[in-house]
Protein backbone atom coordinates (compact mmCIF):
# COMPACT_ATOMS: atom_id res chain seq x y z
CA UNK A 1 0.00 0.00 0.00
CA UNK A 2 1.46 3.33 -1.06
CA UNK A 3 1.17 6.00 1.48
CA UNK A 4 1.46 9.73 1.55
CA UNK A 5 1.64 11.55 4.88
CA UNK A 6 0.81 15.19 4.78
CA UNK A 7 0.60 18.43 6.31
CA UNK A 8 -2.15 20.92 4.02
CA UNK A 9 -1.50 24.28 3.47
CA UNK A 10 -1.60 27.24 5.37
CA UNK A 11 -4.25 30.02 3.69
CA UNK A 12 -2.16 32.55 5.96
CA UNK A 13 1.38 34.32 5.38
CA UNK A 14 2.63 32.33 8.35
CA UNK A 15 4.60 29.31 6.99
CA UNK A 16 6.06 26.10 8.80
CA UNK A 17 9.22 27.07 10.15
CA UNK A 18 10.15 23.53 11.08
CA UNK A 19 9.75 20.17 10.23
CA UNK A 20 6.30 18.81 10.85
CA UNK A 21 7.41 15.82 13.71
CA UNK A 22 4.03 13.91 13.75
CA UNK A 23 4.25 13.02 9.74
CA UNK A 24 8.43 12.10 10.38
CA UNK A 25 6.57 10.11 13.72
CA UNK A 26 3.95 8.63 11.56
CA UNK A 27 6.49 7.41 8.92
CA UNK A 28 8.73 5.82 11.30
CA UNK A 29 6.03 3.40 12.09
CA UNK A 30 4.86 2.39 8.66
CA UNK A 31 7.97 2.81 6.16
CA UNK A 32 9.72 -0.53 7.11
CA UNK A 33 6.19 -2.00 5.97
CA UNK A 34 4.86 0.46 3.06
CA UNK A 35 5.95 2.70 0.39
CA UNK A 36 5.61 6.07 2.54
CA UNK A 37 6.44 9.03 1.41
CA UNK A 38 5.85 12.35 3.79
CA UNK A 39 5.55 16.06 2.39
CA UNK A 40 4.75 19.74 4.45
CA UNK A 41 2.48 21.55 1.97
CA UNK A 42 2.00 24.15 4.04
CA UNK A 43 3.51 26.54 1.43
CA UNK A 44 1.75 24.72 -1.29
CA UNK A 45 -0.94 26.32 -3.56
CA UNK A 46 -4.01 23.79 -4.04
CA UNK A 47 -3.04 23.97 -7.73
CA UNK A 48 0.50 22.88 -6.51
CA UNK A 49 -0.86 20.30 -4.32
CA UNK A 50 -2.99 18.64 -7.54
CA UNK A 51 0.13 18.36 -9.22
CA UNK A 52 1.81 16.71 -6.77
CA UNK A 53 -1.03 14.31 -5.85
CA UNK A 54 -1.62 13.44 -9.57
CA UNK A 55 2.67 12.48 -9.93
CA UNK A 56 2.65 10.51 -7.14
CA UNK A 57 0.93 7.29 -7.23
CA UNK A 58 -1.31 6.54 -3.64
CA UNK A 59 -3.18 3.98 -2.08
CA UNK A 60 -3.75 5.64 1.23
CA UNK A 61 -3.85 9.54 2.14
CA UNK A 62 -2.90 10.31 6.05
CA UNK A 63 -3.86 14.42 6.35
CA UNK A 64 -3.03 15.88 10.26
CA UNK A 65 -4.28 19.00 10.75
CA UNK A 66 -4.83 21.63 13.49
CA UNK A 67 -8.26 23.47 13.58
CA UNK A 68 -6.72 26.57 11.70
CA UNK A 69 -6.36 24.21 8.99
CA UNK A 70 -9.44 22.47 8.85
CA UNK A 71 -10.48 24.09 5.26
CA UNK A 72 -7.74 23.59 3.43
CA UNK A 73 -7.75 20.05 4.68
CA UNK A 74 -10.95 19.61 3.56
CA UNK A 75 -9.80 21.06 -0.03
CA UNK A 76 -6.76 18.56 -0.22
CA UNK A 77 -9.01 15.61 0.66
CA UNK A 78 -12.01 16.67 -2.03
CA UNK A 79 -8.62 16.67 -4.40
CA UNK A 80 -7.21 13.50 -3.47
CA UNK A 81 -10.67 11.89 -3.74
CA UNK A 82 -10.98 13.03 -7.32
CA UNK A 83 -7.76 11.98 -8.22
CA UNK A 84 -7.79 8.43 -6.76
CA UNK A 85 -11.81 7.88 -5.74
CA UNK A 86 -10.58 4.49 -4.63
CA UNK A 87 -7.95 5.72 -2.28
CA UNK A 88 -8.32 5.30 1.88
CA UNK A 89 -8.51 9.07 3.49
CA UNK A 90 -7.27 8.78 7.06
CA UNK A 91 -7.53 11.98 9.59
CA UNK A 92 -5.13 12.62 12.73
CA UNK A 93 -4.19 15.40 14.54
CA UNK A 94 -5.81 17.82 17.33
CA UNK A 95 -9.03 19.03 15.36
CA UNK A 96 -10.26 15.71 13.43
CA UNK A 97 -9.77 13.81 17.29
CA UNK A 98 -11.93 16.23 18.85
CA UNK A 99 -14.43 16.51 15.98
CA UNK A 100 -14.38 13.15 14.48
CA UNK A 101 -17.97 12.13 13.10
CA UNK A 102 -18.04 16.00 11.62
CA UNK A 103 -14.84 15.72 9.56
CA UNK A 104 -15.70 12.16 8.74
CA UNK A 105 -18.74 13.08 7.06
CA UNK A 106 -17.49 16.56 5.74
CA UNK A 107 -14.09 15.14 4.16
CA UNK A 108 -15.85 11.77 3.02
CA UNK A 109 -12.58 10.29 5.12
CA UNK A 110 -12.36 6.37 5.74
CA UNK A 111 -11.29 6.75 9.73
CA UNK A 112 -9.81 9.33 11.97
CA UNK A 113 -7.08 7.74 14.18
CA UNK A 114 -7.65 9.81 17.73
CA UNK A 115 -5.11 11.20 19.55
CA UNK A 116 -1.51 9.42 20.00
CA UNK A 117 -1.06 7.75 16.82
CA UNK A 118 1.98 5.73 15.81
CA UNK A 119 1.10 2.25 16.48
CA UNK A 120 -2.58 3.20 15.55
CA UNK A 121 -2.08 4.42 12.18
CA UNK A 122 0.46 1.49 11.52
CA UNK A 123 -2.17 -0.97 12.28
CA UNK A 124 -4.85 0.85 10.74
CA UNK A 125 -2.76 0.63 7.27
CA UNK A 126 -2.07 -3.32 7.97
CA UNK A 127 -6.21 -3.58 8.57
CA UNK A 128 -6.66 -1.44 5.43
CA UNK A 129 -4.20 -3.48 3.23
CA UNK A 130 -5.56 -7.00 4.36
CA UNK A 131 -9.03 -5.97 3.99
CA UNK A 132 -9.78 -7.20 8.10
CA UNK A 133 -12.23 -6.25 10.08
CA UNK A 134 -11.59 -2.50 11.02
CA UNK A 135 -13.38 -3.14 14.73
CA UNK A 136 -9.89 -4.99 15.88
CA UNK A 137 -7.75 -1.71 15.45
CA UNK A 138 -7.85 0.13 18.96
CA UNK A 139 -8.45 4.19 18.87
CA UNK A 140 -10.48 4.97 16.00
CA UNK A 141 -13.32 5.99 14.44
CA UNK A 142 -14.55 4.92 11.37
CA UNK A 143 -17.88 4.53 8.43
CA UNK A 144 -19.43 1.75 8.21
CA UNK A 145 -22.01 2.26 5.83
CA UNK A 146 -23.67 5.15 7.24
CA UNK A 147 -23.01 4.56 10.89
CA UNK A 148 -19.76 5.89 12.61
CA UNK A 149 -18.31 3.14 14.90
CA UNK A 150 -16.11 3.97 17.65
CA UNK A 151 -13.07 1.23 18.56
CA UNK A 152 -12.34 2.10 21.91
CA UNK A 153 -9.15 4.12 23.30
CA UNK A 154 -6.11 2.99 22.42
CA UNK A 155 -3.15 2.48 25.31
CA UNK A 156 -1.05 5.15 25.37
CA UNK A 157 2.88 4.45 24.68
CA UNK A 158 3.77 3.32 28.14
CA UNK A 159 7.47 3.98 27.89
CA UNK A 160 8.77 6.98 25.32
CA UNK A 161 12.40 6.07 25.24
CA UNK A 162 11.52 2.91 22.58
CA UNK A 163 9.54 4.95 20.39
CA UNK A 164 10.94 4.89 16.78
CA UNK A 165 13.16 7.77 15.68
CA UNK A 166 11.21 10.25 13.81
CA UNK A 167 11.94 9.73 10.01
CA UNK A 168 12.93 13.52 8.89
CA UNK A 169 14.29 12.24 5.15
CA UNK A 170 11.39 13.86 3.25
CA UNK A 171 12.16 17.24 4.71
CA UNK A 172 14.92 19.22 3.78
CA UNK A 173 16.11 20.96 6.91
CA UNK A 174 17.61 24.00 5.38
CA UNK A 175 14.51 24.71 4.11
CA UNK A 176 12.73 24.95 7.53
CA UNK A 177 16.07 27.38 8.51
CA UNK A 178 15.40 29.39 5.50
CA UNK A 179 11.97 30.27 6.35
CA UNK A 180 12.32 30.73 10.26
CA UNK A 181 15.37 33.23 9.08
CA UNK A 182 12.58 35.19 7.04
CA UNK A 183 9.40 34.94 9.53
CA UNK A 184 11.85 35.96 11.70
CA UNK A 185 14.78 37.46 11.20
CA UNK A 186 14.80 40.34 14.20
CA UNK A 187 15.86 36.83 15.97
CA UNK A 188 19.64 36.68 15.95
CA UNK A 189 19.58 32.82 16.92
CA UNK A 190 17.42 32.11 13.76
CA UNK A 191 20.14 33.99 11.41
CA UNK A 192 22.35 31.15 11.24
CA UNK A 193 20.90 28.29 12.90
CA UNK A 194 19.77 25.02 11.36
CA UNK A 195 16.73 24.05 12.59
CA UNK A 196 16.02 20.76 14.08
CA UNK A 197 12.62 19.54 16.32
CA UNK A 198 11.99 17.10 19.02
CA UNK A 199 9.48 15.63 21.39
CA UNK A 200 10.61 15.12 24.99
CA UNK A 201 7.25 14.47 26.72
CA UNK A 202 4.01 14.00 26.13
CA UNK A 203 0.94 14.85 27.87
CA UNK A 204 -0.36 17.50 30.73
CA UNK A 205 -1.59 16.90 34.15
CA UNK A 206 -3.46 19.88 33.67
CA UNK A 207 -6.54 21.32 31.65
CA UNK A 208 -6.54 24.44 30.65
CA UNK A 209 -9.51 25.81 28.52
CA UNK A 210 -7.67 27.06 25.82
CA UNK A 211 -5.32 23.89 25.12
CA UNK A 212 -6.10 20.88 23.25
CA UNK A 213 -2.57 19.11 24.90
CA UNK A 214 -4.75 17.12 27.55
CA UNK A 215 -7.60 16.27 25.18
CA UNK A 216 -5.06 14.72 22.78
CA UNK A 217 -2.03 13.28 24.98
CA UNK A 218 -4.27 12.79 28.00
CA UNK A 219 -3.93 14.60 31.53
CA UNK A 220 -0.90 11.92 32.33
CA UNK A 221 2.48 13.66 31.56
CA UNK A 222 5.54 11.05 30.49
CA UNK A 223 9.06 12.21 29.85
CA UNK A 224 11.72 10.48 28.18
CA UNK A 225 14.89 9.83 29.97
CA UNK A 226 17.19 12.62 29.81
CA UNK A 227 20.09 10.24 28.20
CA UNK A 228 17.57 9.98 24.97
CA UNK A 229 16.62 13.18 24.89
CA UNK A 230 20.54 13.84 24.59
CA UNK A 231 21.10 10.88 22.18
CA UNK A 232 18.31 12.62 19.82
CA UNK A 233 19.83 15.54 19.72
CA UNK A 234 23.20 14.34 18.90
CA UNK A 235 21.28 12.52 15.90
CA UNK A 236 19.75 15.27 14.53
CA UNK A 237 22.83 17.00 14.88
CA UNK A 238 24.70 14.44 12.84
CA UNK A 239 22.30 13.28 10.31
CA UNK A 240 20.51 16.91 9.71
CA UNK A 241 22.77 19.32 10.78
CA UNK A 242 20.97 21.03 13.02
CA UNK A 243 22.62 23.56 14.92
CA UNK A 244 19.02 24.92 16.29
CA UNK A 245 16.24 22.31 18.26
CA UNK A 246 12.93 23.32 18.58
CA UNK A 247 11.21 21.40 21.58
CA UNK A 248 8.07 20.75 20.84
Amino acid sequence: MKIILLQPPCEVRYHQTYPPIGLAYLKAYVVDRHPTKAIDMSAYTFEKVEQCLKSEPFDLIGISFLTSYRVSARKVAAIARRINPRCRIVLGGSHPSSLPEQELEIMNADAVVIGEGEITFRELVDAFEADTDLDRVQGIVFRRDKDFVRTGSRQLIPNLDEMRFPDFSDFPHEDYSKRAFLELQDTPMYKNGNIGNLFSSRGCPFKCEYCSVAAYWSRKARAMSPKVVVDQMERLKKEQGSTLIVFM
